[in-house]
């Protein structure tokens, strides 16, 4: 019994330092939200720039001229 509850304490511990340096060292910073002043007149739409369309084959070497 009392074999168990080192086990469990040692597991607690464990897992707590490994959040900890978890939240210190590898996960993002959290940061504060802001608010942006939206304006009534924006509209967003999507005018499809940045994109390529584009149509082709793939061929073989040997088969290209």
């Amino acid at each position: 019994m009392r074999r168990n509850i080192l086990i469990l304490v040692i597991a607690i511990v464990v897992i707590g330092g490994g959040y900890l340096a978890y939240r210190q060292f590898a996960a993002a910073p959290v940061e504060p939200e802001t608010e942006t002043p939206i304006d009534v007149n924006t509209v967003a739409v999507n005018t499809g720039l940045g994109t390529v369309s584009a149509e082709g084959q793939i061929v073989p070497l040997r088969h290209t001229q």
